[in-house]
């Protein structure tokens, strides 16, 4: 997930600060006004479900529900959850007859569930985007114009050769591109030349791509390079990585969670404490027997429902993650009274090693980039040797989209990788002793 503030997409500068100012407050505010927002917000989304969702209108109409009928975050729970499946069963049938659909944008999910969907959003989601980054990277010190960069995958994917980009810089707003695939030893100067050279004050990556990178500075023996702070999305960030980071570059970390479905967000605070960002989206905490629940010492399933998105709203999604909560006793000592998250569980993407050792975060992102392909599968057995499981489409998964996703993978995987794709049904992919889905399945990264 990337947000590369191009300032075109941003065309609702009252939403955006109405946002940032609803927002800002709720952090602090008690339960009871966080409900009645949240509350107010998911019943006029139900309401719009109910007239111009055709999939929630019929769920409805079957269950004899009424946006009038939810007066408390309980009374959701008669509302059928969405599942992944239904998502991806369902994905037309959830988008609005009635919204923004001329300004609408499409965005690609394959990720940890496989699954390859299409996610609609409008210009009040974006800006609902946009905010929910300005507070997160407002904590660490970051204000609109600084310099920054960002370790990216997805942005170079577009690129014809992308394996001959090594940065994009924006000068408007003082924002750094640079292609993970490029993260070796003998690259680590460059980047750092580069970071010196614009002044970079603070970096925004994946937690895998800035540990590798870190590892490589130290070998370097690299001096610090002045930066304020990091902020870390998209998987989550283990202990040890932390520690690697945050020594080597002489700064705390602040780390994110989020959806592209635009349902759940939840950021850390500067001491620590992983906050839900309860302006977001309404997010519930179940336990395994379907309870609400938001007791600690154990985890709970992670559910969402869209707040503001209403091009493609979801009720109830299960995100397929699972969290546990924080049950300190008192007030974070930042103040803000929402919600904390202990830990969270998922998501978790093996890397992929090239063949000149070169490291790849998202390579499970080439699907996205090919037509007629559900779902898809990356197991590397050996250096040079991939398996590539593919759920194709079988009227547009044509041998010449076959073709071009071996150019694609080759461009990262080298000439002398030996590429097996397998065509299968969703029971033919690997799911390994977890029984969860990867979409990368490395047996080199870890060794």
């Amino acid at each position: 997930m990337s947000l590369h503030f191009k300032i075109s997409k941003y065309l609702l500068p009252y939403r955006i600060l109405q946002f940032k100012y609803k927002w800002e407050a709720l952090q602090y505010s008690d339960p009871d006004t966080v409900c009645r927002y949240q509350l107010e917000k998911v019943r006029a989304v139900l309401e719009h479900c109910r007239r111009h969702v055709p999939y929630y209108r019929d769920l409805f109409r079957q269950n004899d529900i009424y946006p009038g009928d939810i007066q408390t975050p309980e009374d959701l729970r008669m509302i059928p959850e969405l599942s992944k499946e239904i998502l991806r069963r369902e994905q037309q049938r959830l988008v609005s007859e009635k919204g923004w659909h001329f300004l609408r944008e499409q965005l690609l999910t394959s990720g940890t569930t496989g699954e390859k969907i299409s996610i609609w959003v409008d210009p009040v989601a974006r800006a609902q985007e946009f905010v929910r980054y300005w507070l997160f990277f407002q904590r660490g010190g970051y204000r609109i114009g600084k310099p920054f960069a960002e370790f990216s995958s997805d942005f170079f994917m577009d690129r014809e050769d992308p394996l001959q980009v090594l940065f994009q810089k924006n000068p408007l707003t003082g924002q750094l591109l640079l292609n993970t695939s490029y993260i070796s030893r003998e690259n680590a100067g460059r980047y750092l030349e580069l970071m010196r050279a614009n002044g970079v004050l603070f970096i925004k990556s994946r937690p895998s791509s800035l540990y590798i990178f870190s590892r490589h500075v130290q070998d370097m023996g690299a001096e610090d390079i002045g930066l304020k702070c990091i902020f870390t999305i998209g998987e989550p960030l283990l202990e040890k990585q932390r520690k690697c980071i945050e020594t080597t570059f002489g700064c705390r970390i602040l780390n994110f969670y989020g959806h592209m479905e635009r349902v759940v967000a939840m950021s850390e605070c500067i001491h620590g404490g992983m906050h839900v960002d309860e302006g977001y989206g309404l997010v519930e905490l179940q336990d395994v027997n379907g309870e609400l629940s938001g007791e600690g010492g154990t985890k709970f399933r992670l559910l969402g429902t869209t707040m503001h998105n209403r091009l493609m709203p979801f009720i109830r999604y299960d995100t397929g993650d699972l969290v546990e909560v924080d049950d300190s006793s008192g007030p974070c000592p930042c103040g803000r009274r929402s919600r904390r998250i202990k830990c969270i569980s998922g998501r978790a993407e093996d890397l992929i090693i090239g063949e000149d050792g070169a490291v790849y975060p998202a390579l499970f992102l080439v699907f996205n980039m090919i037509d007629g392909i559900q779902m898809g599968q990356i197991i590397q057995d050996e250096l040079l040797s991939f398996r590539v499981n593919i759920y194709p489409d079988a009227d547009r998964f044509t041998d010449l989209r076959k073709e071009e996703l071996l150019f694609h993978l080759r461009k990262y995987l080298g000439s002398g990788a030996l590429i097996d794709i397998r065509l299968v049904d969703v029971e033919g992919f690997d799911y390994g002793r977890s029984g969860k889905f990867r979409s990368v399945i490395s047996s080199v990264a870890g060794r």
